[in-house]
């Protein structure tokens, strides 16, 4: 699921994968099941065969088995090829992703965690970027810039899964279970917003967007005037705490207040992790 919001999977303790924010959630075509009745009057030859040419009246000879063969093998090699193709695309990108955040403490930290804890990384076309319990899936026909704030909110949820705190929705209660995943959102949000900060700081250009950021920026502002008026003293680490906390604060509240919503359903995210809550615990 996408954000009109943000998501990952959390394997067991999730009801399905949620999406990154930007992308639309695809469906995949059903599969077609052949009607194994025939009608009156009807052919009895099942949906799935395909019709046989008459090569005779092609004026064509019938291709021989060795020349299937032949045709079957240079496809096979074709599909080979295009994959290495592939994959070489997919590193390539990988690396450049890694590159944009080198500028990025928040963004270096999460690549840092990522390459520590061996985390796959794998590419698609469509379909959404999301951790799946196991690996992170990112969006290849996203720009590279999108990716990296994306491969940083997904680390933030493969972190969650591995180092905790960590949902459960069998044993955590319906309101820990709610708080504990929108928590898990809120700082892959965050993570991404401040990456996105830090690399605009560093002088880079980063055409991305992410909800609720500007929100954010707002009141991490605020966050840090306010604690000036309340303690002319503090310090810089002291102001920049009082902004994080202003700014976290904010895209919570976003979240709850249905600001962002899940792209599949529409819904609140409090809502839609409590109906996942309460479809694991049924009366």
């Amino acid at each position: 699921m996408s954000i009109n919001g943000i998501g990952s999977g959390r394997g067991a303790t999730t009801p399905q994968t949620v999406r990154s924010p930007d992308v639309e959630e695809t469906r995949q075509p059903q599969p077609r099941t052949a009607n194994s009745t025939p009608r009156t009057g009807m052919p009895t030859t099942s949906a799935f065969e395909k019709p046989q040419a008459d090569y005779r009246k092609l004026g064509a000879p019938e291709p021989g088995p060795l020349e299937s063969i032949g045709k079957a093998v240079a496809d096979a090699v074709k599909a080979a090829a295009a994959a290495v193709v592939q994959a070489a695309e997919d590193a390539k990108r990988l690396q450049d992703i890694k590159d944009t955040l080198k500028d990025s403490p928040t963004g270096a930290a999460a690549v840092k965690y990522l390459e520590d804890k061996n985390i796959k990384v794998e590419f698609a076309n469509g379909g959404g970027s999301y951790w799946d319990g196991n690996k992170i899936v990112i969006d290849r026909t996203r720009p590279v810039d999108r990716n990296a704030l994306t491969l940083v909110h997904e680390i933030n949820h493969a972190k969650a899964s591995i180092d905790g705190p960590k949902a459960d929705i069998v044993k955590d209660t319906r309101a820990d279970y709610v708080t504990k995943m929108l928590d898990e959102e809120v700082r892959g949000t965050v993570d991404s917003i401040k990456a996105k900060n830090e690399l605009v700081a560093s002088g880079k250009t980063i055409t991305a967007t992410y909800p609720l950021e500007a929100k954010y920026n707002e009141a991490y502002k605020k966050g840090v005037e306010d604690a000036k008026k309340a303690n002319p003293k503090a310090t810089a680490a002291e102001l920049k705490a009082a902004g994080e906390k202003a700014g976290y604060d904010r895209v919570l509240k976003g979240f709850q207040d249905g600001e962002v919503t899940t792209s599949t359903t529409g819904v609140k995210y409090p809502d839609y992790y409590g109906s996942a809550w309460d479809r694991a615990h049924p009366k």
